[in-house]
């Protein structure tokens, strides 16, 4: 939609740089910088996927503070 000039969003840093858009303009948004929290649920009583412990291992590179 942004690039077809009907919309505006907010993206992370993290993916608009792994796009290559140059029909489209960026504006950092500062003073104060958008955060979100991010929140995993998974059962307590029930072992890990493997699957699910390599997203959380991926997702652990973008945290800057994690808990």
């Amino acid at each position: 939609m942004v690039q077809s000039k009907v919309g505006v969003t907010i993206l992370s840093c993290h993916l608009v740089k792994s796009y290559d858009c140059p029909n489209i303009k960026l504006i950092r948004l500062t003073d104060p910088t958008p955060t979100c929290k991010i929140k995993l649920i998974y059962p307590k009583n029930k072992g890990m996927p493997h699957t699910t412990k390599a997203f959380i291992d991926y997702m652990s590179e973008f945290i800057i503070d994690p808990y």
